[in-house]
């Protein structure tokens, strides 16, 4: 097995050692793209791309100049944070409601709310999950805090955000060629500092009870704007996709072991965009077996799209009337879940 994982316990509670930046641009045609089923040896990255797209909206994704190292760094310090107190958490907790931003503890959550009709909404609940939710402008705003500056989480948000909009914009270049799309026109909307991009750790905790009824560690859901691009646990399963006959699929954790893999969801913008031809991936994090309570699991989660006063375009007809713009569109979605 190759993924690499560190302990927590050795990450200091403060540094500015940690992070690098000096990630050389990734060559778009070296990506090895895989199905939810696996990697096809010599296949065509673009071809496997546009496949993907059009019958899962969801990949895997390789590459020979991923750093698995610095992902296993940012995944310890991310755990380091999980495994604070609550009162320590709570000093990056900005407000109480999903999407704003920050820390969000155990209870508040229930994504699959997003996805139900609204006469099912308030059956669905609450998600067994924690997370740290941090856009550029939030990084900024902790990193001009006393309070925040020094911790390394905040450092090293900073950095992996860099790391993964690189691996995003190679991403977006192989897209292009995998839809015959334009490019230009494609990447456009696309910037490093804007809010429509978003780090998002996400801690599930060992189970110390069995959940509630149609509870789940993550609700079925979709995401709301461009790729989402996840680098998942390497030890602990619970991702599942539906396939377009309507059967959850769980990731074999064999295909994230051989060697350093991301994991890229469509996320809803890309219907629009596309005229329908790529899909939204539909996924969940299902709940362990019981004799697997005892684990937690993290997910590292990098949520894109293009910037909130990009039209909506079909990407083949460019001069089109736009639809919305991108922040119209997310706003919309948001609504759903009642923090637009």
């Amino acid at each position: 097995m190759n993924s690499l994982v560190l302990d927590p316990k050795s990450i200091p509670e403060s540094t500015s050692s940690l992070a690098r930046h000096d990630w050389k641009k990734l060559d778009h045609s070296q990506f090895e793209v895989g199905l939810i089923d696996g990697f096809i040896e010599g296949s065509d990255p673009a071809k496997m791309l546009d496949y993907a797209m059009r019958t899962q909206g969801f990949a895997l994704l390789r590459h020979p100049d991923f750093d698995e190292e610095f992902v296993a760094q940012t995944r310890a310090v991310a755990e380091n944070f999980f495994c604070r107190s609550l009162e320590h958490k709570k000093q990056f907790q900005l407000q109480t409601a999903y999407g704003i931003g920050g820390y969000t503890a155990v209870g508040g959550e229930a994504v699959g709310r997003s996805f139900e009709t609204s006469a099912a909404e308030e059956s669905i609940p609450v998600d067994l999950v924690e997370s740290l939710a941090l856009t550029p402008n939030l990084i900024q705003q902790f990193q001009t805090s006393d309070l925040h500056r020094h911790n390394p989480i905040i450092q090293q948000a900073e950095a992996y955000k860099k790391y993964m909009y690189n691996a995003l914009t190679s991403l977006l270049k192989l897209a292009a060629q995998a839809g015959d799309y334009d490019e230009k026109h494609l990447m456009s909307g696309y910037d490093l500092d804007s809010d429509s991009l978003g780090l998002r750790f996400s801690y599930y905790p060992a189970l110390a009870q069995p959940p509630t009824t149609g509870q789940m560690r993550y609700g079925a859901h979709t995401d709301f704007l461009g790729f989402t691009l996840l680098a998942p646990d390497p030890l602990v399963d619970g991702l599942e996709v539906l396939d377009i006959t309507g059967v959850w699929k769980r990731i074999n954790m064999c295909l994230l072991q051989e060697k350093s893999t991301l994991i890229i969801n469509a996320g809803d913008l890309w219907p629009v965009i596309t005229e329908g031809r790529w899909m939204s991936a539909i996924h969940r994090v299902a709940n362990p077996l019981p004799q697997h309570y005892g684990l937690a699991r993290l997910s590292l989660v990098f949520f894109t799209g293009p910037r909130p006063d990009t039209p909506l375009e079909p990407l083949r007809r460019a001069k089109s009337e736009p639809i919305l713009t991108a922040g119209q569109f997310l706003q919309k979605k948001l609504g759903i879940i009642g923090v637009g």
